[in-house]
């Protein structure tokens, strides 16, 4: 869940603890939403059928394929620091 009032503005990344990162959404993706606020319960998944910037707006739960694939993870450990950054 993340609020705010335009998400066209943030990109969103997530990090892993070896340091790895995930673009789940870029601000040139999200430039591509309809001017709305929020997401609620949005699920990114690589076996999604559509991607983040194929979204409908207002952006419904998902799920949605992030830009880069989760499956960049695999073989990585889950233990450890992960962090979610969102800049706007």
């Amino acid at each position: 869940n993340l609020t705010h009032g335009d998400v066209r503005q943030l990109a969103v990344t997530l990090t892993s603890p070896d340091g790895k990162v995930i673009n789940l959404f870029g601000t040139g993706v999200a430039g591509k939403f309809g001017t709305h606020a929020n997401l609620v319960n949005t699920v990114f998944d690589d076996s999604a059928l559509t991607p983040i910037q194929n979204a409908p707006s207002p952006i419904p739960s998902g799920p949605f394929n992030p830009q880069l694939p989760l499956s960049v993870l695999n073989g990585s450990g889950a233990a450890g620091v992960w962090t979610l950054t969102v800049r706007n």
